[in-house]
């Protein structure tokens, strides 16, 4: 439509021509192509009386107010005020990450965007036609799923944050926050590794890091029991806090109880008390078994020692009782010589005479400590222990010194036993035991 006359007188004769000369009511009226000088095709609006509809851009209103006819793209709806305009329908350009054509709510400027309910209601948002996410009376925020059950309440008077169901799973960022209570008593799991005091990701599944004794404290509320442990420099520790003990248990069995009555006590395999060390008198007791030291020794140099048995580590020359070593004949060199292991420093022999007369035994000893004729006292003693129902017999050993066959190797002695009035087939044990007495 072209004419010259203005956009009121165009838009009066538009609408006496829709009406009909005699004012009767029509079903629908049209508006369209009204300006003066149109510069493109525009849809209609459309007023749809027996529907109570209108329509914008849009011949067959469906709704109250329908804008757009699922044809044209970026049809919007704008409201407008001075500060800015908000659209809805369809965007013209990217938003949010969506291209362009996307059904959108947006606003345009900088101002702020309300939306809301007044007083006494509520407010919902959905999707797939299901009630997803709601802000109720009280201030709550609530998450819901598909179901319509609760996943996330941010409760608008407490501000807690609660997760009725599934997980809150962070993959990247930090959860900062002074304080992790949880309504199950028996559990809080946290799975894979954490770190306390540090920001660097941790190398264990459990690091704790301070900058001074960082220290962590286990309490038994019932019992008032407190365990510590303490990393400081040189000094960390695992305490006690009170009148309880500290145990270390092995398959739920203790194996160290430190009491609180200044003992130290070791248990064994079946529970038994077998080593005791005394913080009072500051004595140590093996009450079970016996205290064996394989390198180094047993140091007193002070007090005394009570002894039930000593027993030395002994070689036996290869001799036994029932099978001893005959004497006879009378000692010729080479001598007959012994070979003690390595840290043994006793030699017993069981040795038997043939004939009833005066008898010398003459050995050497080898592969002893050096200088041992200097930093040990070599002892002998002999004694009958089977005179096949003969008297007593008399002994006596002479220590010769430096081997015969070596004078000048301070590892090896030559030893004599003198038998007196033996008699025929009489066994004897001879004791050679070097005991260690160094010069100052």
């Amino acid at each position: 439509m072209s004419t010259s006359l203005g956009d009121q007188a165009i838009v009066g004769t538009l609408l006496a021509t829709q009406l009909g000369a005699e004012g009767a009511p029509i079903d629908k009226a049209y508006i369209t192509n009204v300006l003066p000088t149109p510069t493109m095709s525009l849809l209609p609006i459309t007023l749809d009386a027996a529907a109570n509809h209108t329509g914008v851009s849009q011949t067959a209103p469906a709704q109250t107010l329908h804008v757009g006819d699922g044809v044209e793209a970026a049809v919007n709806l704008q409201i407008q005020n001075p500060s800015g305009s908000v659209y809805i329908g369809q965007s013209g350009g990217t938003r949010f990450g969506f291209a362009a054509g996307t059904a959108s709510i947006h606003q345009a400027t900088a101002t702020p965007y309300v939306i809301g309910t007044q007083s006494g209601h509520s407010m919902c948002l959905g999707s797939d036609n299901t009630k997803t996410f709601e802000i109720d009376l009280d201030g709550n925020t609530l998450f819901l799923n598909q179901s319509g059950a609760e996943t996330l309440n941010i409760n608008g008077t407490t501000n807690d944050v609660t997760i009725p169901l599934g997980d809150l799973t962070m993959t990247t960022g930090t959860l900062n926050t002074t304080k992790i209570n949880t309504t199950d008593a028996d559990r809080l799991i946290i799975e894979g590794r954490v770190s306390i005091g540090n920001s660097v990701a941790p190398s264990y599944e459990l690091e704790i890091q301070g900058d001074l004794a960082p220290t962590i404290e286990i309490k038994d509320l019932p019992f008032d029991s407190i365990l510590r442990m303490t990393a400081f420099d040189d000094n960390s520790t695992i305490q006690t806090v009170g009148t309880f003990p500290l145990n270390l248990k092995v398959d739920s069995l203790p194996r160290i109880e430190m009491k609180t009555n200044d003992q130290t006590v070791f248990y064994n395999a079946t529970g038994l008390d077998c080593f005791n060390v005394n913080g009072a008198t500051d004595d140590v007791a093996a009450t079970r078994g016996n205290l064996v030291v394989t390198i180094g020794g047993v140091l007193a140099p002070v007090g005394n020692s009570t002894f039930n048995r000593i027993e030395y580590t002994t070689d036996f020359g290869g001799t036994t009782a029932a099978a001893p070593l005959s004497v006879a004949p009378q000692s010729i060199t080479p001598l007959r010589v012994f070979t003690l292991p390595t840290g043994t420093f006793q030699l017993t022999l069981f040795l038997t005479n043939s004939q009833a007369s005066a008898q010398e035994f003459a050995f050497e000893v080898h592969n002893l400590p050096t200088n041992v004729l200097r930093d040990y006292q070599l002892v002998m003693s002999a004694q009958t222990y089977d005179n096949g129902g003969g008297a007593s017999v008399g002994f006596n050993g002479i220590v010769i010194g430096e081997a015969i066959s070596a004078p000048t190797d301070t590892t090896k002695v030559t030893c004599i036993f003198n038998v007196a009035s033996p008699y025929v087939a009489q066994k004897i044990k001879c004791h050679v035991r070097f005991e260690y007495s160094p010069s100052p």
